[in-house]
Parts: structure tokens; sequence; C-alpha cells
């Protein structure tokens, strides 16, 4: 299961690391996302990105999916 690892407001919205098992990948969401996880969580800046971690991990992973090549695959021949 992936996770979320040192989450940082930025004048823009916000970063943080998305641990995916195997890497680490650099993620960003916009000022209206961050806005919208605020109104939907009661809460603010980080906070609000904790509490809905499971959201932001699961379309983080779903677009990381999305941009990545199928898994190499070997054919041997004779």
């Amino acid at each position: 299961m992936a996770a979320i690892w040192e989450i940082a407001v930025v004048e823009d919205g916000a970063v943080f690391w998305l641990e995916t098992g195997h890497r680490y990948v650099a993620c960003r969401c916009t000022t209206d996302v961050l806005r919208r996880v605020e109104r939907s969580t009661g809460l603010s800046g980080v906070a609000a990105l904790r509490a809905a971690e499971d959201e932001l991990v699961e379309e983080a992973s779903r677009r990381l999916a999305e941009r990545e090549d199928l898994p190499l695959r070997l054919a041997y021949h004779d």
C-alpha cells in the first residue's frame, strides 16, 4: 500500500512524497484541490491533507499508473 510522506503547503498548493513500496514520487496538488480538501474535512493545510490521505494516495497512484509504460515483456526466439 502506498503512503504519503513529508507534506508541505506551498504558495500554489501543496507537495508531498508518495511512497509506492519500491520508490518515492514527488507529487503536487493545486491550490484548488487543497481548498476543496480543506472544505470537505473542516481542517486546514497539512492536517486537511493528512485527513484525506487515503483519497490522495488513491488518486496519485491511479495517475502514476496511467503515465507508466507497461512492464517489460521478454520474448525468446531460437
